[in-house]
């Protein structure tokens, strides 16, 4: 029943499912469509982030990543939890100070995806935002690890020479910017 629900609110609502991705995360939830879930859930915190509710930002991601792990392990699904995880690193740097257990965790996880798998502009892209993180964290061993060939700094430099990037900056590089910023500016408040 709830996929029948899910799959009718796709076909009514068609491309624009911002003013119902929450109650269609939720149906793919109980029907058993977790990739679903988890892409509806990030749609989700992508809105909340953008009606400034970091809280509600936090807990879809959070139930993103918890549906992502009901899915059976694959390429794709480290994939996406490497986007989900990225996504999560600016979310609660908004909220909590950078060396807190819950940014420790979702770096580490970043640095353990980031270790096997196919080198794609997303994984580079998640290198580059990681090695950045542990520079503005005064890390400087765990951004040069982050660097090192094994964890693709030599596939970061093939790629990039063969193929050079289309935009100058990737989104995740400002997002983490821009919130290190505000987060920084409200901690020198206090």
């Amino acid at each position: 029943m709830h996929g029948r629900i899910a799959d009718s609110l796709r076909q009514t609502y068609g491309d624009d499912l911002t003013e119902i991705v929450v109650p269609l995360a939720v149906h793919c939830e109980q029907a058993g469509d977790f990739a679903g879930a988890a892409k509806y859930r990030r749609l989700a915190a992508r809105v909340a982030a953008r009606c400034c509710d970091y809280d509600q930002e936090l807990d879809h991601l959070y139930r993103a990543l918890q549906s992502l792990q009901r899915l059976p392990p694959s390429a794709t699904r480290d994939e996406r939890e490497l986007g989900l995880q990225m996504a999560l690193i600016p979310a609660l740097l908004f909220r909590l100070p950078m060396h807190s257990p819950a940014v420790e965790a979702a770096a580490k996880r970043v640095t353990e995806l980031s270790t096997h798998g196919e080198t794609t502009p997303k994984l580079l892209q998640s290198l580059v935002a990681l090695f950045n993180l542990e520079i503005i964290r005064c890390r400087l061993p765990s951004a040069r690890s982050t660097a090192e060939p094994t964890n693709g700094l030599d596939r970061f430099i093939t790629f990039f020479i063969i193929r050079p990037p289309r935009t100058p900056s990737s989104s995740i590089g400002r997002t983490i910017s821009r919130r290190l910023s505000r987060s920084v500016s409200t901690h020198t408040r206090r």
